[in-house]
């Protein structure tokens, strides 16, 4: 087993929940200004995590078996720099010849990307045209399409953002709710 650390940045683009061996982590995608794209593993997401986010990941590259795994070690998300737009579209039609090229609508504009991540491709309904949620990038040769979410997908992530704020804001009630307890018993 070989092990390689670096550092990446880009944009969150997808977050899919992972159960193996009864551990959950998340299975994030990131692609950067130049559209590289990691997947890349997460044990845990804060709430400050979001969609289109941009981050900067301290990767631990993990090979075993041939197979390379790229674990989170450090996740930093970076405030000061043009997060993505999330927003709903319709795709149209897909040609397929050659390079596979998107067509829809966005916030009432047309819009036509080609798309050579196989991934991406696979997440395009079937019957067209939908109603999808997506993410688009702005790179040295123009807007691409980032991302293609379901929305019933998209629904779900953002429940899962409410739940852990909420979480931690019923943690933060607790812990003051235990200090003046405390506080209370030492007078």
């Amino acid at each position: 087993m070989s092990r390689e650390v670096y550092d990446i940045r880009g944009y969150v683009t997808s977050v899919e929940p992972v159960v193996k061996r009864g551990l959950l982590s998340y299975r994030v995608r990131i692609i950067s200004l130049g559209e590289e794209v990691w997947n890349v593993y997460l044990r845990e997401i804060s709430k400050d995590f979001r969609l289109g986010s941009f981050v900067k990941v301290k990767l631990i590259s993990s090979r075993q078996r041939e197979e390379e795994k790229l674990v989170a070690d450090e996740v930093e998300i970076l405030e000061d720099v043009h997060h993505l737009k999330i927003e709903e579209s319709l795709i149209e039609e897909v040609s397929r010849e050659g390079i596979p090229v998107v067509t829809g609508w966005k916030s009432g504009r047309f819009f036509s990307s080609p798309i050579l991540d196989e991934e991406l491709i696979k997440k395009i309904p079937k019957e067209l045209p939908a109603k999808v949620i997506t993410i688009f990038i702005e790179t040295s040769k123009g807007v691409k399409l980032a991302s293609i979410i379901s929305e019933k997908e998209y629904k779900i992530l953002l429940r899962t953002e409410e739940l852990l704020k909420s979480i931690e804001e019923n943690e933060k009630r607790s812990e003051k709710y235990c200090k003046e307890q405390l506080e209370l018993l030492e007078i």
